[in-house]
């Protein structure tokens, strides 16, 4: 039986993450990460377009042009740059500690967030908080880190990690988004975020795909399922959330399991609060990405109104059939037929 499952493109870890060895649970409606790589995204996503997606600075800059709410960037590290940017320029290029040291004197924010430009699940992420002219608290390490460190931190990701995993180097660095009490009231270090999933049929209207609540380890400084986090399930129609939550078993995963944190306990309405205003917001964004149909989009709830984090073209499927059971939905066979995606 398991040697079927393998056959029809799932791996040993799907088989077991559906349940497809219990009696009675077929995989029926199921895709396996195979097909999702091979068929689905190359159907639905161009690579020439999801660009805008995969680097922070191009995403930032094309939903800042389309006035969408997104997080003030406040300066884009990156060493090789040939000229730190004059005042014309937006947002400025830094090179060298000084200029970070200058950047961060003149702009006075109190807490920075840094993002590598091109990285996947938080990795590299930094929070750093103002404690002095020239210290910072590296809240996800808990210590104290001067403006040199924090710089000379950075450098290290780029010319190490970066260089390896990347498509491009360098760090966005972030004025903080605080989230709204609302939507951490773990009362966390991170911003916990939505994960909308839109999808776009080939006439151009886009739908909701999937949803789930992403809610951190309160002492982490970012929400991915690898730092602790939990998810749980939304629907569409009114944005309750399930109170079955799903992890990792450990940090590093792959095994997805239930966990007991008790989100009734933690969201007493039951429901994602401003959900329509979220939902309208993912649908929005995709609405104005060209070449690319399938998109998870990570939003927050801050205290200002909801803010677009990022899209993802490579949005995790396996979590979404963990949750919802078979992607391949009536719905969603009709849309895919569309794009010739009928052999399923």
């Amino acid at each position: 039986m398991v040697a079927a499952y393998i056959g029809g493109g799932f791996t040993p870890l799907e088989c077991y993450l559906y349940h497809f060895l219990c009696r009675n649970v077929s995989r029926r409606g199921y895709v396996s990460t195979s097909w999702i790589e091979r068929q689905f995204r190359p159907a639905l996503n161009r690579p020439n377009q999801t660009i805008l997606l995969k680097n922070k600075l191009q995403f930032y800059r094309f939903y800042k042009g389309h006035n969408l709410p997104v997080p003030e960037v406040l300066a884009v590290m990156e060493p090789d740059s040939p000229q730190f940017s004059s005042t014309t320029s937006q947002p400025p290029i830094i090179r060298t500690a000084e200029e970070l040291r200058q950047l961060l004197a003149e702009t006075g924010v109190a807490t920075v967030v840094a993002k590598p430009l091109a990285s996947l699940g938080g990795k590299g992420t930094m929070l750093l908080k103002r404690i002095g002219p020239d210290q910072l608290l590296d809240l996800g390490r808990e210590e104290p880190i001067t403006i040199e460190g924090f710089y000379r931190r950075m450098m290290a990701d780029i010319t190490t990690r970066q260089v390896r995993e990347d498509s491009a180097t360098g760090y966005l660095l972030q004025e903080q988004v605080v989230c709204h009490p609302s939507l951490n009231p773990l009362k966390g270090k991170a911003l916990n975020t939505v994960r909308i999933a839109t999808l776009r049929d080939p006439s151009g209207t886009v739908h909701f795909d999937f949803a789930m609540l992403r809610i951190a380890k309160p002492t982490s400084v970012t929400d991915n399922l690898h730092k602790g986090g939990v998810v749980a399930g939304i629907e569409p129609l009114e944005g309750k959330i399930s109170n079955i939550t799903y992890g990792y078993e450990t940090d590093e995963g792959p095994y997805i399991e239930r966990k007991s944190q008790d989100l009734s306990a933690l969201f007493p309405e039951g429901k994602v609060p401003r959900w329509h205003d979220l939902l309208n917001l993912a649908i929005t964004a995709h609405s104005f990405l060209p070449g690319v149909n399938s998109v998870g989009w990570d939003i927050a709830l801050s205290t200002h109104g909801p803010v677009l984090i990022e899209g993802n073209d490579n949005w995790d499927m396996v979590i979404a059939q963990v949750i919802d059971g078979p992607y391949l939905t009536p719905e969603r066979k009709e849309i895919l037929a569309g794009y010739g995606l009928t052999a399923l």
